[in-house]
């Protein structure tokens, strides 16, 4: 609004005024809105704000209009965002592991200035998330955008990639950076991945990447690898559940018991899940999942409510994982 008069300004600081003071439970009477004006150096008549609130209207500002005493009194009656989505969204990024808190509450601050003031401080709450680890890495939306970048230009994206030691230090698993075709981005679990194929010399594999292990993350001048028909395959196979750390998907048969239920419907669906009734109070269901160390763990803790009875070479697996696992504990 650089060079633009204080007179010109009017109906878009009247505007601003309303959505931010009122909402359902607080008005503006006419006189209020023109000391309002005044104070902000414009000059304002009765007539002039009742025209001004009438062109609001009209551009689509759900104004309303009350009794206040003998006045008449106005208000923003609706907006984009209910309130009650507002707390969905303020929930959301409070609890995502994937934000550091200065991020979360940066985002936070931006979705309170979707309402008014006042029903803003009600947004002024954070869900108790036990143990909740969150993110350090305030690199993540940079990372983000540069993989969408890649992706769109068709060029390859290149990025340092960390990891853990000891003591809980970052360190990065290689000097040199990392060179990689992006094909997918993946929510899971919590964790954001990109998925990326890998090309060094004749061999090329996909692999995924978690985006807040990710630092100095940029788009390459080299051009994208071009992806063959199998490794398209492979990759949008790993969009799937169990994908991160990848493995052969194959179709299984779980024997479970009921209190199992849940947490199998939770984790792929009620349209993809269906139950069929088994023997020993154990029920069948069939699943496609990919075998991988994250299918493991998840199955085992089951404990002896969930087993794999087909095919046989899964269940032959199953046993190997299970006696490398006791092998740690009785050596």
């Amino acid at each position: 609004m650089a060079g633009m008069s204080k007179q010109k300004q009017k109906l878009l600081i009247l505007k601003d005024y309303l959505e931010k003071e009122t909402d359902d439970e607080h008005s503006l009477t006419v006189a209020q809105i023109i000391d309002k004006l005044e104070r902000e150096g414009i000059k304002a008549e009765r007539k002039t704000v009742y025209d001004d609130i009438a062109t609001l209207q009209d551009f689509g500002v759900d104004i309303e209009c009350k009794k206040d005493g003998h006045s008449n009194a106005y208000y923003v009656a609706s907006r984009n965002f209910q309130l009650e989505e507002l707390f969905v969204l303020v929930d959301a990024v409070s609890s995502c592991k994937l934000l550091t808190i200065k991020k979360s509450n940066e985002l936070i601050e931006k979705i309170k200035s979707l309402t008014s003031n006042s029903l803003a401080k009600s947004l002024n709450r954070s869900i108790y998330i036990e143990n909740r680890p969150r993110s350090t890495n305030d690199e993540v939306y940079y990372a983000i955008n540069a993989i969408h970048g890649a992706m769109s230009l068709k060029h390859k994206l290149k990025f340092h990639y960390y990891t853990y030691n000891e003591r809980c230090k970052e360190v990065l698993r290689n000097k040199e950076y990392y060179y990689v075709t992006p094909l997918h981005l993946v929510w899971d679990n919590g964790n954001y991945y990109m998925i990326a194929l890998s090309v060094n010399g004749e061999e090329s594999k996909v692999k995924t990447y978690r985006i807040d292990r990710m630092k100095d993350v940029r788009i390459s001048i080299r051009t994208a690898d071009k992806v063959s028909d199998d490794d398209a395959k492979f990759a949008k196979s790993l969009r799937g559940t169990f994908s991160m750390f990848g493995g052969e998907e194959k179709e299984v048969t779980l024997a479970v018991q009921p209190q199992a239920f849940n947490a199998i419907i939770d984790k792929f669906g009620k349209s993809n899940v269906h139950f069929f009734e088994g023997k020993d109070g154990f029920y069948n269901v069939k699943l496609t999942v990919n075998i991988s160390p994250t299918f493991w763990g998840w199955l085992f803790g089951f404990g002896n409510s969930a087993k794999v009875i087909a095919p046989q070479e899964v269940v032959d697996e199953a046993k190997e994982q299970l006696e490398t696992i006791m092998q740690g504990y009785t050596e």
